[in-house]
Order: structure tokens, then C-alpha cells, then sequence
């Protein structure tokens, strides 16, 4: 079932080691990736109710903002070039989602376009979230 491989590279982030506490801080055994987006998403849940901004909408963008790096890893800044990081993570998110039906492949696709344009008010507090939650 083509769905299974979604699902296997979402939760391969669990394997995913935030590259930043390794380089940064000489981690030995640092978060995941998955667990940086479950914290991410309980802090989005949280300031989305006090806010009024649209939950599901940045719930799914903080479920799915990372969710490249399942396949290319967690590049820091140091690492490599904004727009080079940009071209690998939109190939990496596409072939991911290739695998799910038409019409949610088409939603997380226009939820991955908003966070990356930055844009919108849910897409805006998401990138706030992403820095606050590495604190």
C-alpha cells in the first residue's frame, strides 16, 4: 500500500538526530526530529486556542515542516546554502507525498507552499514556534 510509505518516512524522523544539539552542544544522544515536532505541536495547540488562528491548519504545517528531513536528514545553517537546503527539502517533501492520493497530496503541498512563504499568520507563528521550541 503506497499510503505505508508515507507513513514509514514520517516516522522515520524518530531516527533523525537534531543536527544543531550535536554541532552546537556536542550531544551525544540528542532529540529527534520527532520529538521536536510533538513538542512544536503541543506548543502550537496552545498558542492556536489562545489566539483564535486556524488549529488544524498549523498543526498539519508543524506535523509536516520537517518532514523532508525523514529523507535528506537536519541540515544546520552552517552546513549548506539557504536556497541549495530550499531545492533539496521541496524535492525530498514531493517525493514524499507522492505516494498519498490526490487530494491530500494537493493539501499538503499548499500547507508546505504557506509555511515556506511565510506568508500567512499560522505560517508566520509556526516559524516562531520552530525557534522557540529549540530554547
Amino acid at each position: 500500500m503506497v499510503i505505508l510509505d508515507f507513513f514509514k518516512n514520517a516516522l522515520n524522523l524518530k531516527n533523525i538526530s537534531r543536527q544543531g544539539w550535536i554541532d552546537k552542544l556536542s550531544i551525544e544522544h540528542p532529540e529527534s526530529v520527532a520529538d521536536h515536532s510533538y513538542s512544536m505541536a503541543i506548543m502550537g495547540m496552545v498558542i492556536s486556542d489562545l489566539e483564535n488562528y486556524d488549529s488544524e491548519k498549523m498543526l498539519k504545517m508543524i506535523l509536516l515542516h520537517d518532514l523532508a528531513e525523514s529523507k535528506i536528514g537536519d541540515f544546520t545553517p552552517d552546513q549548506i546554502s539557504k536556497d541549495k537546503k530550499e531545492k533539496i527539502e521541496n524535492n525530498a517533501y514531493d517525493e514524499i507525498i507522492s505516494t498519498l492520493p490526490d487530494t491530500i497530496k494537493l493539501q499538503y503541498g499548499k500547507i508546505w507552499e504557506e509555511y515556506q512563504k511565510q506568508e500567512s499568520p499560522e505560517s508566520k507563528i509556526v516559524h516562531q514556534i520552530d525557534k522557540l521550541e529549540m530554547v
